[in-house]
């Protein structure tokens, strides 16, 4: 059977099929209808046709799948997949009187379980805090960069199946020879004409744990739908612009406004505290913040 081109000349293009918003009758197959080329409706789509089309082999070894397969086939497990929340919160404190440094406290915490698995850090930052092991304390001057990681988890433990013409070798699905008339393979495959699929080279990185579209990967297979694990990034923050002894205007008196600063015979901060110095431009005892930039304090 030839499929007609259709005339050499004409106005009008044929039009097939229905959409969503029409009646039973143009759903029949063989119903058809006329338009211009340049018209366009908000329920006309187009099909593509390749004259000259490229068939791909199947890979050697592909991941097997969970629930209804690639290809329609029917499931025989249906899977229930369940994802946790995680938390990243962080309270910014000061440690008062006598030297106000700043330090955060960060707790991670995780909601919506099963599953329990999950994972938490803050590089460089200690823990626990007050026994607890999911809460850190940062101190300056950082920075720290916070981050949590849940899981799913499928809670009616489905065995993964392979599609047609594979077998199971392990945890991987494997083709068994079936010849399928395509010999193309993507990216950096090569075919195999002993095995008839494509395969990677062994010095190759690519895997060949991919899944069809609209396929996601869960573990160490393919599913419809294998929820989204949840996962957060935070920036640790500090509150310097409020965390430092209280701001002095007036001039203390070894400091000499009018004349040449003199160096006073006490220390402003000590081994302690030490975002506190002598600052000659300013002429006093300064307290210097990571992000505030220096201004004058009352010393202790």
């Amino acid at each position: 059977m030839v499929d007609p081109l259709g005339p050499t000349i004409g106005e009008k293009r044929s039009v097939r099929g229905s959409s969503f918003q029409d009646s039973a009758d143009p759903s029949i197959s063989a119903h058809r209808f006329s338009l211009l080329p340049t018209g366009n409706l908000n329920d006309l789509g187009f099909r593509c046709v390749v004259e000259d089309p490229t068939y791909f082999a199947p890979m050697c070894e592909q991941l097997g799948y969970i629930g209804m397969g690639p290809l329609g086939e029917p499931a025989n497990c249906t899977p229930d997949i369940r994802c946790n929340d995680v938390n990243i919160s962080q309270a910014p404190n000061c440690t008062g009187k006598p030297y106000y440094i700043p330090y955060t406290i960060v707790t991670f915490s995780l909601s919506d379980t099963p599953p329990d698995a999950w994972t938490y850090d803050v590089p460089g930052c200690s823990s626990p805090v007050a026994g607890e092991a999911n809460k850190f304390q940062c101190d300056l001057p950082g920075p720290y960069t916070a981050s949590a990681e849940g899981s799913c988890v499928d809670m009616t433990s489905c065995v993964s199946d392979c599609a047609a013409n594979y077998a199971r070798v392990k945890d991987t699905c494997v083709w068994d020879g079936s010849k399928t008339g395509g010999t193309a393979c993507f990216g950096n495959t090569t075919y195999d004409p002993l095995n008839s699929c494509c395969s990677a080279a062994p010095d190759n990185v690519l895997s060949f744990e991919l899944c069809p579209p609209g396929f996601y990967r869960f573990g160490d297979a393919c599913v419809i739908f294998a929820g989204v694990i949840d996962s957060e990034l935070q920036t640790v923050l500090f509150d310097t612009q409020n965390c430092h002894p209280p701001v002095r205007t007036t001039p203390k008196p070894n400091d000499d406004p009018g004349g040449g600063c003199k160096t006073p015979p006490q220390a402003c901060g000590g081994p302690n505290n030490p975002y506190l110095a002598w600052d000659s431009t300013l002429c006093c005892c300064a307290y210097t913040s990571p992000t505030a930039g220096s201004f004058c304090v009352t010393t202790p």
